[in-house]
């Protein structure tokens, strides 16, 4: 815990001293990581990728937060090989919680409602297309003559994948 949250009585998962209505302390020096910690009901990966983009991009407090170094967080990840896919999820995943910071008045102003996302049309990795009836037929032989992959038979990943040509259910959804 930093000094600053301990001025502030900010500790791990206790939000009761994160500002809600202009109270006694600046907001400026609430840390990203304090507020982030009360960022509840999100999906994982979005406050993982929230998490990681603050860190990264040196967020130390929300008054730190600024859409130019959200951009050259952005421009070092697409300069690592990560699609644009992925550059607009952390975007997009940072931007829900600056939305959501000024939503629960932890801070004035989103800093973030001027940057917009980059267009995955120019990078497409993977188009996805149905198969057609004979490259199914192909798939689902092959699984039916083929060993175990994770633990599941052949046989049963050739019903598994008939199931899901059908009703469109994903993996984990089958599996569940």
């Amino acid at each position: 815990m930093s000094v600053s949250a301990a001025v502030w009585g900010l500790s791990g998962q206790n939000c009761s001293g994160i500002n809600r209505t202009g109270g006694l302390w600046p907001r400026a020096r609430v840390r990203v990581t304090d507020a982030a910690a009360c960022f509840r009901g999100v999906v994982s990966w979005r406050l993982r990728y929230s998490r990681k983009l603050a860190r990264d991009a040196g967020f130390t407090f929300i008054g730190d937060i600024s859409g130019a170094q959200v951009q050259e967080f952005l421009a070092k990840l697409k300069a690592k090989g990560k699609s644009i896919s992925t550059c607009n999820h952390y975007l997009r995943a940072f931007k829900g919680f600056a939305r959501w910071l000024v939503r629960e008045q932890r801070t004035s102003e989103n800093r973030l409602s001027h940057v917009g996302f980059l267009n995955e049309q120019l990078d497409r990795r993977h188009d996805r297309r149905a198969l057609q009836a004979d490259e199914l037929a192909r798939v689902i032989e092959a699984a039916r003559v083929g060993g175990a992959i994770e633990g599941v038979s052949g046989p049963d990943r050739a019903i598994m994948y008939v199931l899901g040509a059908w009703t469109g259910f994903r993996k984990g959804e089958i599996g569940s």
